[in-house]
């Protein structure tokens, strides 16, 4: 056999081999993403709900005679509008109700609220609940199944959450069986893809190995010269081959490959100014595509806002009123990221930082309100400087809040973002709002405050009301550092 046909031969069964690990990979791969975000769906929505229920309701039913109560009507009409609202399109609550350990015997789970309307499918207070989790439950965190389970009404996921009682003790625990039909209806179309994908390969691998088998001789030194001059990161390659030569399309091959580095080297560097370093490093260095998650993270939130510019750019050209924008998130933003803040978003003529995610950070607080300070000073020697001869004085409202918020990728698998959410972000923002009431630049909650206590001169502006929220907030007000009048 010539070796032009063992060539062919070779090529197209690696050609055939690496396509069809590739397809089983993705198909692997694709089934465990599906189900991890299944897994998070089912822990989001048995934490949500769980968060919402009546502890102390739950609390009170105690045996069967207790259905007919208020309490326990409140608490199963309440489960059923949360399961209808779960089932939709994308998701759909095939049961969810509470359970609590037995009083009898503690590794015995019974049925507390069911709000299921079906005589067949329905619990009754006492009733025992076989657990479907695979392993034992935890009844103080939120948790899903490791594997699916299967049974009348198709493919499901349990997960469960804590219910608890005013004090914040554990009164029994919400479980919510999600169904899982659509990882089957997923991975197959993956495999259709795939299949036509690796189709697809072979005959386009056969058409290159045909014509690689019949140009078997090219400019060596040249391909040699352009390898080495992409591995420098010089990835604008030319390699200069005659038409005849039997390596030309290798040739080409490998221009083709310094473009597309070359691209993506300039799509990088593009990227990298939509995000913060932080959260740039974390997506480059992470082995898998970025997923849809949250968890529960100690940070500092700052809420920059430019003091009355809504006002001010009615006077104003809209270019002027851009260049203003651009200048003043051009300094904030550089210093948020030198005192190890992450940019969130830009909220049109402000933003939110946050510091302590992606990565932790001990003196969170501390670097926040340095970062403040500091952005004050650059924005006075923006109004002093020429470009901003013609321009009203800036003034900018800088809101800061420390605790505990939902941290991680949230939106949808097509465009995601980065960002916190929760009770200390909306603190936040409603410090950098009252800043304008109070006719300050820079105030803090008194959680901010306690972290950096005896590093900044401030001064306490009492109580402050929090929108959608029962407890107020102390507010402090950062005036400066402490060592600058030492």
């Amino acid at each position: 056999m010539s070796y032009r046909k063992r060539l062919l031969i070779a090529l197209l069964g690696t050609a055939v081999l690496t396509t069809a690990l590739a397809v089983t990979a993705m198909y692997f791969v694709a089934r465990d993403k599906i189900v991890g975000e299944l897994r998070s769906k089912v822990k989001t929505i048995a934490s949500t709900v769980a968060s919402q229920v009546d502890g102390e309701a739950v609390a009170a039913v105690r045996s069967r005679d207790d259905e007919s109560s208020a309490g326990y009507k409140q608490v199963r009409d309440h489960l059923r509008r949360a399961r209808d609202i779960n089932r939709r399109g994308d998701v759909w609550v095939n049961y969810l109700f509470i359970v609590r350990r037995s009083t009898q015997d503690s590794a015995v789970t019974v049925s507390v609220v069911d709000p299921e309307e079906s005589v067949e499918f329905a619990r009754h207070v006492g009733d025992v609940w076989h657990n479907r989790l695979g392993k034992r439950m935890d009844w103080e965190q939120a948790e899903a199944a490791e594997q699916l389970g299967e049974g009348e009404r198709g493919l499901w996921l349990t997960g469960t959450a804590p219910v608890r009682n005013g004090l914040g003790e554990s009164v029994g625990a919400l479980v919510v069986e999600l169904s899982a039909d659509q990882i089957d209806r997923g991975t197959r179309a993956i495999l259709f893809a795939g299949a036509g994908s690796a189709l697809f390969g072979v005959l386009f691998a056969t058409v290159a190995a045909l014509l690689l088998s019949q140009r078997m001789s090219r400019p060596l030194l040249s391909l040699k010269s352009a390898l080495e001059s992409i591995g420098r990161g010089e990835f604008d390659v030319t390699i200069h081959t005659d038409s005849v030569s039997e390596f030309s399309q290798v040739a080409e091959t490998v221009q083709t490959l310094g473009k597309g580095l070359q691209e993506r080297d300039r799509v990088k560097k593009a990227f990298s100014r939509y995000l913060s370093p932080q959260v740039m490093d974390s997506v480059m260095a992470a082995e898998t595509a970025p997923r849809l998650h949250g968890e529960r993270s100690k940070v500092t939130i700052m809420f920059v806002d430019i003091r009355g510019f809504t006002t001010m750019s009615e006077n104003m050209r809209p270019e002027q009123s851009v260049f203003i924008l651009n200048a003043v998130f051009e300094k904030t933003v550089e210093v948020i990221f030198r005192h190890g803040g992450s940019l969130d978003k830009f909220l049109g003529d402000g933003l939110m930082a946050v510091f302590g995610a992606p990565r932790q950070d001990i003196n969170q607080e501390e670097n926040a309100v340095r970062a403040a300070l500091e952005i004050q000073r650059q924005i006075d020697i923006l109004n002093g400087s020429e470009e901003f001869e013609n321009i009203p004085n800036i003034r900018l409202g800088i809101g800061i809040n420390s605790g505990v918020a939902v941290v991680g990728n949230i939106g949808s698998a097509q465009r995601m973002e980065y960002t916190a959410i929760g009770d200390t972000v909306n603190v936040a923002a409603r410090l950098q709002s009252a800043t304008g009431e109070l006719g300050v630049e820079v105030l803090v909650s008194e959680y901010t405050f306690n972290a950096v206590r005896g590093m900044f001169r401030a001064r306490n502006v009492g109580e402050l009301a929090v929108k959608g929220r029962e407890d107020t907030v102390e507010g402090y007000v950062i005036e400066g550092e402490l060592k600058a009048d030492t």
